[in-house]
């Protein structure tokens, strides 16, 4: 986890990332952001792009189709 640490450090929060803007940062973006997602430390979006939210959350992010409203 230590290079997704320094990943995640040089990411600011709020911002949308593509994959190649975090090549800089890493030599192997894309395990790096494979770890920070399954931890909920970022959430990855369509295509590339990838977010760092504003706010870290107590919980992981759900995902589009979870609904904590959904009938049981």
């Amino acid at each position: 986890m230590k290079n997704a640490e320094k990943l995640k450090n040089a990411m600011t929060l709020g911002r949308v990332y593509r994959r190649q803007e975090l090549e800089q940062f890493s030599s192997t973006p894309d395990r790096d952001l494979k770890t920070l997602v399954k931890s909920g430390e970022v959430e990855k979006l369509a295509g590339d792009s990838t977010i760092v939210p504003s706010e870290m959350p107590s919980a992981p992010f759900r995902r589009r189709n979870e609904s904590s409203f959904a009938p049981s």
